[in-house]
This record gives structure tokens, sequence and C-alpha cells, in this order.
């Protein structure tokens, strides 16, 4: 006689949470260790290990994220969190994540911007995609056409089109087709977004209604973002977690981007730290032995004096749920960053909590407005704080971008290097960089042409197009500094 323990949502959440510490936090630590690898002196065939480990545990993060994604949805813990989310930004990282060369086309019709799930929707557009470049044949494509007030997303690829079992369990008739996970994923983030799914022969269709909902951000507004390449000074950083290899990653992290750390075991240690002074900025587990993360910011803030000048927090947390996010935010914490994070997101994350007091202190030498500063305010109605966010997250943004054209190209990877050089273009292109979008149409023409070496040659003036961009906007990453400067004209 056998016997079986019955799924509960409370087992399903627990697993959910569990999910964070025992799979994605040791990757996480597996993935800094490996960018540190690259970035040391290694022969071509150990690079090509590393390149293929890399991948590899790419693969397991993608996986753990279905999971918790699944395991949420079944014990009915997502919470829908809509936020205002760029169309061409949404393409160009779906364009990266699908394993493969994605063909959008976007009706001339179709909205700039959307509110919606950003992390739903892109988890699910990116399932459908996998499925059609594993499963299917290419060309895989991407239609985005307005259908009166919703908004509809069709992918579709060259082959014989989904099998009758796995159409069976996007509609809904088949939920326990093992083999169709991602699927059954779809069904269920489809259903959290009020979209309808339809299967015409090669065809899902997911529609999506445009009604405005409120738009809630998932973390703080980075105040300044800069490149990889750190402050203008060394920082002093406090690191408080309880893992002993997350501390030696972000210790040699942090010693690769010139910067100083100090780790402590636990929260109230933190704590004490914190109060004690010397510090640029505090990183922050949200899960502690003791005290967790969020009372252990609670408490430094309340211990400051009103005064006196805000030390930075950001949060360094594998539970990616809304509700952790969510939680960090209101503690006190300034920004929350989701292990695992890379040495690029870690560098402009830093530099970001390091400049936003003088990014503060310089508004009254602020000047005027540039014309790519004036051109993204015009497209958002003039609103200076969501002009801020564009250009904060565009900055961040660019020096992990900037690395994958260069990493496609070393790699002699045409296909990547195209996808990699479209994203950015699309995206300049929005903000009206017409330099940077320039280089980037000239690497995408030698790609498509598999010219490496005529790509290689343009590198260097992207690498310049790009810093002397960065140099322009990086005053204006602060709402206050952006409404000063469109005053000035």
């Amino acid at each position: 006689m056998t016997s079986t323990v019955p799924a509960s949502p409370e087992l399903n959440r627990l697993l959910g949470q569990t999910m964070g510490t025992a799979v994605r936090t040791p990757l996480h630590s597996l993935l800094g260790f490996l960018e540190l690898l690259a970035a040391s002196d290694v022969d071509a065939d150990q690079r090509l290990l590393v390149d293929r480990l890399v991948g590899s545990a790419e693969e397991l993060l993608s996986a753990s994220s279905r999971m918790t994604w699944l395991l949420r949805l079944s014990a009915g813990d997502a919470t829908r969190r809509d936020q205002r989310v760029e169309l061409a930004d949404v393409l160009a990282e779906l364009d990266e994540a699908a394993g493969t060369r994605v063909r959008a086309v976007v009706a001339a019709t179709a909205p700039e911007s959307l509110v919606t799930d950003a992390s739903a929707l892109h988890q699910l557009l990116a399932e459908l995609l996998s499925n059609a470049a594993i499963h299917g044949e290419a060309p895989v494509t991407l239609d985005v056409t307005p259908v009166g007030s919703e908004l509809r997303f069709t992918v579709s690829d060259a082959g014989p089109g989904l099998p009758a079992a796995a159409r069976a369990v996007l509609v809904g008739e088949d939920p326990k087709q093992a083999s169709a996970v991602g699927l059954l994923l779809v069904r269920q983030l489809g259903a959290l977004l009020d979209a309808s799914i339809a299967v015409d022969a090669n065809r899902v269709a997911v529609t999506l209604p445009l009604a405005a909902r409120p738009a809630a951000p998932l973390r703080a507004t980075p105040a300044v973002a800069k490149d990889d390449r750190t402050a203008d000074r060394a920082l002093k950083v406090l690191y408080v977690e309880d893992n002993a290899t997350n501390r030696l990653l972000t210790q040699r992290q942090l010693a690769r981007l010139g910067h100083e750390l100090v780790a402590v075991a636990t929260g109230e240690a933190g704590v004490e730290a914190a109060l004690a002074g010397g510090f640029d900025v505090v990183l922050m587990d949200r899960h502690l032995p003791d005290i967790d993360g969020c009372e252990a910011t609670r408490r430094i803030r309340a211990a400051t004096a009103p005064d006196a000048p805000r030390l930075p927090i950001l949060a360094v947390t594998a539970d990616v749920t809304d509700e952790s996010i969510t939680a960090c935010l209101a503690s006190g914490m300034d920004e929350v960053l989701t292990k695992p994070v890379d040495l690029t997101s870690l560098g402009a994350a830093l530099t970001r909590a390091a400049a936003g007091h003088e990014a503060q202190e310089a508004g009254s030498r602020c000047a005027p407005a540039p014309a790519v500063l004036r051109r993204i305010a015009e497209r958002l109605d003039g609103d200076a704080a969501a002009t801020a966010d564009v250009v904060s997250t565009y900055l961040a943004e660019l020096p992990g971008r900037r690395l994958k054209i260069q990493a496609s190209v070393r790699r002699q990877e045409p296909r990547a290097l195209l996808a990699a050089a479209e994203s950015l273009r699309t995206s300049s292109e929005w903000l009206g960089a017409s330099a940077v979008a320039g280089s980037c149409a000239a690497l995408s023409a030698a790609a498509q042409a598999e010219a490496l070496d005529t790509a290689r040659a343009f590198l260097p003036r992207l690498l310049l197009h790009c810093e002397q961009l960065q140099e322009e906007l990086l005053p204006f990453t602060d709402a206050g500094l952006v409404r000063a400067a469109l005053a000035r004209g």
C-alpha cells in the first residue's frame, strides 16, 4: 500500500519561497564566480568551457523562474503588480530571452507603452517564444497588433504547429500534461493578466486589455545611473549577508570594481555597523538568521537623525515575489537587486546609490535640457519623474547591452550580435539617441552579412557614442534636475 502527500497551497507557497534560497542563491554564486573567471586571463579553450557553463547555469535559472511562478500561482500567492512598460523594451528583452532570432512585426497603430504586470507578461511571451524556437521551425515571429481596446501578441513559426495535447493545455482542456509545463504556465499567467488565449494552427494569440489600471513600481526609482566603471571614488560598502559563499563572491566583485567591503553575518551586527558610520552604501540580504533585512533597515532609519544624510540601503535577495519587493521598499530600502546580481548591475547600482546626494546638490547648477532629454519629456507629456525614470533605466542597462555586443563579436556569433545590436538600437531610437542607434544599425548590418571583422571595427565608435550619451544624460536621472533643466529651455 502506498500513500501520497496531497498538494496544498501552504506547501506550494513554502516550496516557492524555498526556490530562492535552495536554487537561485547557489546559482547566483556560480554565475558570479564564472563571470570573474571569464574576466581573468584564460585561453580560448577555457573561455569556451566557461561560456558553456554560463549557458547551463542560465538555463537552470530560467527553469527556477518557471517553477517559482507555477508554485506561486498554484498557491494563490501571485499578486498582480501593474506598471507602465515600454513596448520596445518588452520586445528587446524577449528577443534576447528566446534563444533564437525573433522577428517582431509591430503594427504602426500599436501603442508605445502599456500598463500591465511586466514580469508576468515577459514570462508568458518568453515561454511561447522558447517553445516555438525549440519545437517549431525558423523564422519565429511575434506580431503585435491593436484590436479595438486590446493589444494582441501573436507568436508563430514555420513549423507544423502545436500538437493536439499542447493545444489542450493552452485552452484548459487538459491541464495535467506534464510535458507541457511551460504552456500550462502560459495559461495561468494569461488568467492573471486577464488575457484571452487562442490557438490556430501554428499560431498562438494572447490578447490583453488596454484599459488603464493603477501602475505600481516594482522598485524605488534610482536617483542616478552610471556604467559599471563605478563611482568617481572608491566606496566603503557594508554587506549584511549570512551566506559565506555570497560574502566571498561580493568581496571579489567589489574588489574588481575598486570598492572596499566590510561584511557581517547577522541583522543585529548590520544595524550596529551601519549606525557606527563610515559607510557609503549598505547591501542588505532579505532573509537573515536573527532579524530580517527589513527589520534591520527600519531600525537604521529610525535611529538616524532626520537632518542626517540618508545612507543608501540596497536589498540583495533571491526572493523575487512582489510581496518581498514591496516589503523591502516599505521598510526604507532604496532599491531591490534580485540575485543573481552580475558585475555590471552591481557596479551600476552602487554608483546610483553613491551619486544620489550629489545629484540633489547639483540642482542649482543644472544646465538647460539637451535635445535628447527634451524629446523624451515630450513623449512622456512633460512628466519629469517619468522622464528621469526612463533615463535612469536606459543608462543602467546600457553597459550590459554594450557588453553583450562585445561578447557576441568576441565569440564570433553573428546571430547573437544581431539580437544584441537590435535590442540597443530600438531603445536608443525611442530616446532619440541617434548616434548610438546609428552605431547599432551598422553593427546589425555587419552581423547580417556575417562580417565580424567589420563589426569589430565599429566597436570603438559604439563605445565613444555611449560614453558621450551617458555624459550628456547623467545629470538628468533625478526628477528635480529634469524639471529644472526643462524650465531653462
